[in-house]
Order: structure tokens, then sequence, then C-alpha cells
């Protein structure tokens, strides 16, 4: 594993909906650690262009959106920045520290498909949830791909037909549900009895072939 290096993102341990799970503080050397409030996450900055991908994922689909982000910084002796994120990466955000997106942005490529797959297939199969969001970067220069933050159930901001999909996603879940007859077997007697608790096989994922 490689070193995390300045410039660096600093983010409170607070979950999403708490009033201070949007304060972040960007690091830019050594000298700037003392005025950044602990306990807290430190992630590598980044350089992705001032372009952040919201990936909305509803059950087996997902769905893509561009928001503004940070602009590209380097590490030095300058002092910390300290900014609520929600000023920065909102559809029409306007700051010193962000640029807005063309107005093409929403027509121009997507990253690869098949890394956006297994990304989104990973983090459900480690939630096991079918509802959540991710904020994900494109590296300058490498075109990788970075998960910066995981978000519980998002505001799907973007998503044409949003309550449509997700009817559509709760009438498949309750119809794919087995009906119960009411009459207990021995077998399903047996399942209704407390099991011992096991520990469940480590599932070993592995990338796409490129």
């Amino acid at each position: 594993s490689h070193a995390i290096q300045f410039p660096i993102v600093c983010k409170p341990l607070v979950s999403h909906g708490m009033k201070k799970a949007h304060q972040m503080c960007l690091v830019f050397g050594p000298g700037g650690l003392g005025e950044v409030p602990v306990p807290c996450v430190a992630q590598q900055f980044v350089a992705h262009d001032a372009r952040l991908l919201k990936v909305y994922v509803l059950g087996p689909h997902y769905y893509l959106t561009w928001r503004p982000s940070l602009r590209n910084f380097t590490a030095g002796d300058q002092p910390s920045i300290c900014f609520n994120s929600q000023d920065i990466s909102k559809p029409h955000s306007s700051s010193p520290l962000n640029a807005p997106l063309p107005p093409n942005a929403a027509e121009e490529a997507q990253p690869c498909p098949q890394k956006l797959r297994f990304l989104v297939d990973v983090v459900r199969q480690e939630l096991g949830q079918l509802l959540f969001g991710m904020d994900v970067i494109v590296e300058k220069g490498t075109g990788r791909l970075c998960i910066i933050d995981v978000n519980n159930f998002p505001g799907y901001d973007g998503v044409a037909n949003f309550l449509d999909k997700l009817s559509a996603l709760l009438a498949e879940l309750v119809s794919s549900e087995p009906p119960d007859s009411g009459i207990d077997t021995s077998d399903s007697s047996d399942e209704r009895k407390p099991q011992m608790c096991r520990t469940p096989k480590k599932l070993h994922l592995r990338p796409p072939h490129p």
C-alpha cells in the first residue's frame, strides 16, 4: 500500500444527516494539521478536474449525474481550508474552491461501464442494501475511479421518474417472496427455531478483465 500524501481532506466521524457531517478541511502540509478538528477521517486528495460523479443505486440498476467538485490542488505551506461540502458539490454551487460544470457535462462520455458496475456490485454486496449512493471521482491522468463517500438512502436528485422506479423495485421484491401457506412442515418448523450463528464464507471478488 502507498503512504498517504498531502494534500489531504479531513472529514468528521459523524454520519450523514448530522449537522457537522459536511464540515471538512483541505490540508496542504504537516503545518496545517493543528487546524483540523479531531477525531476525523483523513483521505488522500486526488486531482479530478473539479468533477464529482454521483452514483445512485436502485436495486440492480444505477444512475449517474455529474456535480461540481474541488479544483485540483497541490501540497504546500498554505493554511488549511475548512469548508462545507454542500457549498461545493450542489448542482449549481459556486465557490472559489470549485469550478462550474460545462454546459454539456451531462452529454460527455461516462467512465468505463464495466468498472462502474464492478464498484456498484461490490459495495451493494458489502452493505447488503439496495438503496444507496456513492460519490466517485475520476483521477486526472490515470482514469482511476475512487470512491470518496457512500450514502444510505440518498435523495436521488436528477434521477428521472425516481418514484416510478422505486415502486417497480418494491413490486418486484414483493412478488419474488414465496407465498406462505400457513402450514408448518417439519423442515419449516426447524427453520423457525433459533439457530447458532455461523461465520459467513468470505467472498473473493475480482475486477472484470480489461
